[in-house]
């Protein structure tokens, strides 16, 4: 049974590329375009890639990490994940009080590289920036955003955090005032963990005047794996708050001087249009690529959130590319999306076989940087860090590496890093902000869903402000996904529904307007345009463990499949049954007409003997050969309905 279940999906597998070959053949033969056999070919050789990643950093005075060679041992084991997002440069730097600091460099923005980290002239004060500062032009002709961090802190003090706009990640040390200072973006795009625990490194214990045993390390990184690699003890390892900037002591036990709220949400709801979100949104999206000197890719669905971005891109004249999952769901609004967008759209659709599934999983399992996280049940307003008002204690534990998403994720980003489009525009952030995965009232999921009040915003915003997703919750869970998925593939990500006064916008609709329509300023945008969608019905990629589609390659919307015969439902169970039908009819066929009484033509036998003219068979032979027919027919016709959307 083990042997023909495996005959069975490998056959199914083949078939697949087969005819993916096929076609790629035919292209190539009428010289079409080859967008999409570049994309079948860089998904083939997924495990060979050449993969980095976003930017990365590390802060430390543990005596894990000593000064020289031996040090460089250990940050070679500690930066394995860390190295994946910073391919471009590898600097490290040595300050005073024996503090060390790493940056992993992907350069995004301006001319040549900028190496960090950024020591001031009298190197007295050190900064390093993982992410984007988009508004850094305002501040001066710099060439990369974060050459800006140091003068504004110089002139603003730790309050320069209210001046910066954009996705980031920032540590900045200043010895003279003896303090240092990290923080995250509002909503914690980029990943920042901190860590006190260990033993101080000697030179800075003398700064202390104290033995290195007496002195407690402290520690500030890209990921949680880079500070246990040099010796933080796990349990002390916690990430930063989103929206919070922490001013610590440079003197152990580093205690904490003062936080800053980087930016307070007015929660008035008053505006009975959205004409000034429908500027805010094109705002979030101009900065976000009007600097990048990479290519920028929108992965398109049916659904409300990616279709928007590309919408919106379109809307600005900016070309991007679009990738396309197809899965076992609705895939015509994408040919029509892509078919509307023209030029400014370069579209790749793309099928993923069970091998490729197999080879994500095992990138993910070896290269992607662990995140686990206890998401709250639904109806849960606060979640386990007390963010958030009302009730709710119990919670499910989250983990990147066994949520199915990720293999979608990593299909798509190392797609993306094959053809050098290393920025990425997710739609991260709608789902726990403009609908809370709810429908008026309704949760999509049901009882799975993790909702707070399923999408039906109330009269008073105070009343359930800040919802456990708004900062936390799947918010926090999904958004280090795309970090660290994305992040081992070289891809940086932005999240223009996620830019602070777009967030804004929407909170100040009225409650009338909020719970008019599912989503709806993105509903009106797209229907003022004339943008397919589906209202009302939240789409998304799906890599399906039963089916595959061949749309791609042979331009019709036949599916193949089951490939996992018994764990594919009513529909998987009905097409097998039909193929067992099939396989039975042939045979029916072929044993009938081998018993057969074979019959001579006279003329032929006088000129030529044994020449076969014809075959003689019986009434019972001619109807079992005909039931067997109807039967092939029928189970042929059924199965091809059930692969094809109807």
């Amino acid at each position: 049974f083990f042997f023909f279940f495996t005959l069975y999906t490998r056959s199914l597998d083949y078939l697949i590329r087969v005819a993916f070959f096929i076609k790629k053949m035919s292209e190539q033969w009428w010289k079409r375009s080859a967008i999409i056999t570049t994309a079948w070919s860089a998904l083939l050789v997924l495990s060979s890639l050449s993969l980095t990643s976003a930017c990365s950093l590390l802060w430390t005075n543990i005596d894990g990490l000593p000064p020289g060679e031996k040090g460089d041992k250990v940050l070679k084991n500690a930066n394995k994940y860390m190295v994946h997002r910073g391919p471009d440069k590898t600097t490290r730097h040595t300050g005073k009080r024996g503090f060390e600091y790493l940056h992993n460099l992907l350069s995004m923005t301006g001319s040549g590289f900028t190496l960090q980290p950024f020591v001031s002239e009298d190197e007295q004060r050190v900064a390093l920036l993982n992410g984007e500062i988009y508004n850094f032009k305002d501040f001066g002709d710099y060439n990369s955003d974060g050459e800006a961090i140091l003068p504004l802190y110089e002139k603003y003090g730790v309050d320069f955090v209210h001046k910066l706009d954009g996705e980031f990640a920032i540590v900045v040390v200043d010895y003279k005032k003896n303090i240092a200072l990290y923080t995250t973006d509002v909503f914690g795009t980029k990943p920042l963990w901190f860590a006190m625990g260990g033993n101080a490194s000697p030179s800075y214990a003398k700064t202390m005047k104290s033995s290195t045993n007496d002195v407690t390390a402290i520690g500030v990184a890209t990921y949680k794996s880079a500070l246990v690699g040099i010796g933080f003890p796990e349990k002390t390892v916690t990430m930063a708050t989103p929206n919070t900037a922490t001013v610590i002591s440079l003197d152990a036990p580093y205690k904490v001087i003062d936080t800053k709220t980087l930016y307070e949400f007015d929660l008035r709801q008053y505006k009975t249009d959205t004409d000034d979100w429908d500027e805010a949104f094109r705002n979030a999206l101009k900065k976000r690529v009007e600097h990048v000197k990479h290519p920028v890719f929108v992965a398109l669905s049916g659904g409300y959130d990616s279709g928007l971005i590309s919408a919106g891109l379109y809307d600005l004249g900016f070309k991007h590319h679009t990738i396309t999952i197809m899965g076992d769901s609705e895939d015509d609004i994408v040919h029509e999306r892509n078919k509307l967008c023209g030029e400014l759209c370069l579209p790749t659709q793309i099928t993923v076989s069970i091998s490729d599934i197999e080879k994500q999983k095992k990138w993910i399992k070896n290269e992607v940087e662990a995140f686990v996280y206890d998401i709250p049940y639904p109806g849960a307003f606060k979640d386990k860090l007390g963010v958030g008002n009302g009730r709710g204690q119990g919670f499910f534990h989250y983990s990147i590496k066994k949520d199915e998403a990720s293999v979608g994720v990593s299909t798509i980003m190392s797609l993306a890093r094959e053809r050098e489009i290393l920025v990425y525009l997710s739609g991260g952030g709608v789902d726990e902000i403009y609908s809370d995965y709810g429908i008026l009232g309704e949760p999509i999921y049901g009882k799975k869903s993790q909702s707070s009040f399923a999408g039906l915003f109330p009269e008073k915003l105070e009343e359930i402000f800040p919802w456990s997703g708004f900062f936390a919750g799947t918010q926090r869970a999904f958004l280090m996904k795309e970090e660290h998925v994305g992040g081992s593939h070289g891809v940086e990500t932005r999240y223009p529904y996620l830019d602070t006064q777009l967030v804004q916008e929407y909170l100040w609709l009225s409650a009338e307007l909020k719970n008019s329509v599912y989503k709806m300023p993105i509903d009106n945008f797209m229907t003022q345009r004339k943008y397919p969608f589906s209202r009302g019905v939240k789409k998304g990629f799906h890599v399906s463990k039963c089916w595959r589609t061949l749309e791609p390659k042979i331009g019709y919307p036949l599916w193949i499949g089951p490939l996992e015969p018994l764990n594919c439902g009513f529909r998987g169970f009905a097409v097998v049954c039909c193929y067992i039908v099939l396989i039975l009819a042939g045979l029916t066929i072929m044993r009938t007409l081998g018993t057969a009484h074979m019959v001579f033509d006279d003329n032929r036998h006088k000129k030529e003997k044994n020449s076969l003219s014809g075959v003689a068979l019986t009434f019972s032979q001619k109807q079992e050969i005909k039931r067997a027919c109807w039967g092939a027919a029928s189970a042929f016709i059924i199965a091809v309905a059930l692969m094809t959307r109807l």
